[in-house]
């Protein structure tokens, strides 16, 4: 099985809705994640492409809501995100390389809320956000090795909600 990135991480955001109806809402939401990687080559007994980065991101996300009872809402998310990358990677050496970037992404997510104490919010989705970009822009040029595709596509996300 080939080893994929992996991440988690905190999102804070504050969610407006326009019109007395719930919906559509719009969020303006920020974010610190933390992506871990580790190829290992055992056979070859090889130095290995690794890497620690944490990730920096503010965005904005229009909601739109279906109402299926008064506890439960489906909802289809749009997420709007620049990202600020930054950590280090070790490119098949024991040295690091620091690590940094901008990265423009776009997530779409189907989900539902479920209104009872605490507010959960439960989606799933896909994301553009890719690190092959950062991580190619800052492969040092005496290193001509190939790694792993670094995209991250399926997200999935369980919040919890309190109203200020």
């Amino acid at each position: 099985m080939e080893p994929y990135p992996a991440g988690g991480g905190i999102n804070l955001g504050y969610e407006y809705f326009p019109l007395r109806q719930d919906f559509i809402s719009f969020e303006l939401r920020t974010k610190c994640h933390l992506y871990i990687y580790r190829e290992e080559n055992w056979e070859y007994k090889t130095n290995d492409f690794r890497y620690s980065l944490f990730s920096y991101d503010i965005g904005f996300v229009p909601k739109f809501y279906l109402k299926l009872s008064e506890k439960v809402n489906l909802l289809l998310e749009n997420d709007f995100s620049y990202a600020y990358i930054s950590g280090k990677t070790y490119y098949y050496t024991a040295n690091y390389h620091k690590t940094n970037g901008f990265q423009f992404y776009y997530s779409i997510s189907l989900g539902a809320r479920i209104k009872k104490s605490p507010e959960t919010l439960i989606t799933v989705g896909y994301s553009t956000f890719n690190l092959d970009n950062v991580l190619l822009r800052n492969n040092p040029e005496n290193n001509g090795s190939e790694f792993p595709s670094q995209k991250l596509e399926i997200v999935g996300t369980v919040a919890f909600i309190f109203p200020f």
